[in-house]
């Protein structure tokens, strides 16, 4: 049902090219791919793909702050993710073709990463901001689950938890379905640790 390919670095490295629009491309065709082998991404992505609006992204959790959380992945998203118009960039470190640099459309979305028997339910709001080149978006409102959480303890506790650091995102609010297919499938919903600290660690 869907391509975890192991595109970096071997496809930039031997082919010199980076894979991201053809990606989009066959995420537009109706082939979900998760890049950088993400298996467990990949089947994120199918799962949310299952209850969502529309496709399934991956993007990592880059940076907390006012705005929120960004998230950003390098130019493999659908065009249905777009606020606007995007364009075609070079790789911004490789400097090969080619990535979509695109802001995500403003909107509510929903996050799930599986990790083994566990799994991790987020959600929030893009603004239709864009951050780095590529696919970017900034995540106000953030929650844990359906627990409001600070942009900053959301990330410390993601990295505390030393979860991938890819993390699929699905348009629209899935949250409590997500929930009730955790309960079905017998998944535990990773919860936050008490505001304190993060897992031992204070990221503050």
């Amino acid at each position: 049902d869907g391509v975890a390919l192991r595109d970096w670095p071997e496809i930039p490295e031997r082919l010199g090219l980076v894979p991201a629009v053809a990606l989009a491309h066959l995420s537009e065709k109706g082939i979900t791919v998760a890049p950088e082998g993400d298996l467990m991404g990949l089947l994120s992505q199918l799962v949310l793909q299952a209850l969502g609006e529309g496709p399934a992204l991956l993007v990592d959790l880059v940076a907390a702050g006012p705005k929120g959380l960004l998230l950003w992945h390098g130019g493999e998203a659908h065009r249905a993710w777009a606020q606007g118009p995007f364009r075609l960039l070079p790789h911004f470190n490789r400097g090969l073709p080619a990535v979509r640099d695109m802001v995500l459309k403003e909107g509510p979305v929903t996050g799930m990463r599986l990790w083994g028997e566990k799994v991790a339910i987020l959600g929030g709001r893009l603004t239709g901001q864009g951050g780095y080149e590529g696919c970017s978006g900034w995540l106000q409102e953030p929650r844990w689950g359906r627990q409001p959480v600070e942009p900053e303890r959301l990330l410390g506790h993601w990295l505390g938890a030393r979860l991938p650091h890819h993390l699929a995102i699905v348009q629209g609010d899935q949250a409590l379905a997500l929930e009730e297919l955790a309960l079905w499938a017998g998944l535990v919903p990773l919860g936050l640790p008490p505001k304190e600290g993060v897992w031992g660690v204070s990221w503050r």
